[in-house]
């Protein structure tokens, strides 16, 4: 899951989203916007490695809501040993198919990533954020994190791509509670959009230390991307 509106179009519903981008014979997630979103994870990766940021492949690797698997085959490609979660069963279904039709190893399910009981403690060397974390609220966000320490190895890495800042056009502001910095469609909330500071109390407060921090201005709202270990 990544960005939560295109054009003035906000997407709430990400299993809709999917079936429909599906159906009309989208590559992905972003529609038209796909392309420039894999580039820009790619130059990610590549910054990522050469900055010996995160663990060299066959390094072992969660993504958390993988979407139909365009930043897991980006890694996949590069030798790491995959694995995604999504809620949405018509991404994690089109992940296997991209996977099996670009001879790619991989496993994808569905699940909940504020609970995944299907993996074992101490399993993956690496956790990329694949854009989900601004997609939950409230409590879910700090039992997503509990959840990425416990699956993550001692030395492992948890790589978060996140929106952050402030809401940068009209229909966004006046959809936005600045009090629980939660972005609104109909009333209800369905984005999370913290500033810098406050995203990175909340990575120390749940356990980690950070390691690298980029932080990218953007039409909607700024995007960050925050490397870190488990506290020791």
């Amino acid at each position: 899951m990544s960005d939560a509106v295109f054009g003035d179009r906000m997407i709430v519903d990400p299993e809709a989203e999917y079936l429909r981008l599906r159906l009309l014979g989208e590559p992905g997630w972003g529609g038209s916007n796909f392309p420039t979103r894999r580039a820009g994870w790619a130059n990610s990766i590549v910054y990522l490695n050469e900055a010996d940021a995160i663990p060299r492949p066959p390094a072992r690797l969660l993504e958390l809501g993988c979407g139909n698997g365009m930043v897991s085959a980006l890694f996949a490609e590069r030798g790491y040993d995959i694995d995604g979660v999504d809620l949405s069963s018509v991404a994690v279904a089109w992940a296997r198919e991209q996977f099996a039709e670009k001879s790619l190893q991989g496993r994808f399910q569905c699940g909940n990533v504020s609970a995944m009981p299907f993996f074992p403690a101490k399993t993956f060397d690496l956790v990329i954020d694949g854009n989900c974390l601004h997609c939950l609220l409230d409590e879910a966000r700090g039992l997503c994190l509990a959840e990425v320490r416990r699956v993550l190895k001692a030395n492992g890495t948890f790589v978060v791509s996140t929106m952050c800042g402030e809401p940068k056009t009209d229909i966004l502001k006046r959809n936005f509670d600045p009090a629980k910095r939660q972005l609104l469609e109909r009333g209800q909330p369905y984005r999370t959009l913290k500033p810098v500071n406050e995203l990175t109390r909340e990575i120390h407060e749940a356990g980690f230390q950070i390691t690298h921090q980029i932080l990218g201005e953007g039409r909607l709202w700024d995007h960050a991307v925050i490397v870190c270990r488990m506290k020791p």
